[in-house]
């Protein structure tokens, strides 16, 4: 599976970086800048109130 590399490629001097499609060969997940373009995106927090907050006095 070929993924994404985040590193520009004047700077990537990463044996398995293809420069041409500048996508990575390699299935190193531990990279910082690799990243699968399939991949769903970590989804967002949403705070819920806590239990102490409704005897807040509202300003």
């Amino acid at each position: 599976m070929k993924a994404k590399c985040e590193l520009e490629p004047v700077l990537n001097k990463c044996p398995h970086f293809d420069p041409v499609e500048q996508e990575c060969n390699s299935d190193n997940s531990c990279c910082g800048f690799y990243r699968i373009p399939s991949a769903e995106s970590i989804p967002q927090y949403f705070r819920q109130p806590r239990w102490y907050e409704q005897y807040y006095k509202k300003r």
